[in-house]
């Protein structure tokens, strides 16, 4: 009973944690309308035409990152499917004082996967971390013009309308697919006025740290269960 019970409130937390992910859908639905039929007019734009910046990163082999090295290494499974940044995912690599200048992310910068698996390329994320910290190569670093706020445009992927439009951007083998900035450069989509643009950043950005703090009470709750089944089976309840 005592395990069952533990086990409930994980369950409740990670029904909490899925509603905050369908929060961040449901408030650019509310403010913006659906950008497949653009119910609300917005000027449509090509990621070029709004684009400041773009830029691969660091090659690492798989011996020179790991959790015994100095700077944080983003590497692709720290970016889910649904556009979420993990950054218990990320371990560490060593770099140079050049490396860090020119690969070092800020706070906000968007992460693109340029090569993954056909399933998997095209996941996309705003980055959620220190500043300073680097990056994989098979990422893409995206920085926006000014007025152009990351979470506008990173939450439209979510929809069928980007996706379908990622689809046919995709090339590559059986094993291997990519998405070169050539082609997505040209990927249309949404820009409301800034001020709204700024409006949903701030309602995402308070739906986030409500989900960040679900999250590490779960993990809480993890540990909580573990511990409790352990015991049981030793017959300490």
């Amino acid at each position: 009973a005592i395990l069952d019970k533990a086990d409930e409130l994980r369950a409740k937390r990670r029904e909490a944690i899925a509603e905050l992910d369908k929060l961040v859908r449901a408030t650019f639905l509310d403010m913006f309308g659906d950008p497949v039929t653009n119910p609300k007019g917005w000027p449509e734009k090509s990621l070029g035409e709004i684009v400041a910046q773009t830029k691969l990163g660091l090659v690492r082999s798989s011996s020179d990152f790991g959790w015994d090295f100095r700077y944080r290494y983003v590497r692709m499974d720290a970016v889910t499917t649904d556009g979420q940044f993990l950054p218990d995912k990320v371990q560490f690599t060593d770099a140079s004082e050049p490396e860090i200048e020119h690969y070092g992310l800020k706070f906000g910068d968007v992460l693109f996967n340029t090569r993954n698996s056909k399933e998997l390329v095209g996941k996309v994320c705003v980055f959620r971390g220190e500043d300073g910290w680097l990056y994989n190569n098979n990422l893409m670093r995206i920085r926006f013009k000014e007025g152009v706020y990351p979470e506008v445009v990173v939450n439209q992927f979510r929809f069928p309308r980007v996706k379908t439009e990622l689809e046919k951007r995709k090339s590559g083998t059986t094993n291997v697919f990519a998405i070169y900035w050539k082609n997505l450069k040209t990927l249309p989509v949404l820009l409301p006025p800034t001020i709204l643009q700024c409006e949903y950043s701030e309602r995402v950005s308070r739906i986030y740290e409500q989900r960040q703090r679900s999250q590490k009470h779960l993990e809480l709750l993890d540990e909580l269960f573990a511990s409790l089944q352990h015991r049981a089976f030793n017959g300490e309840l």
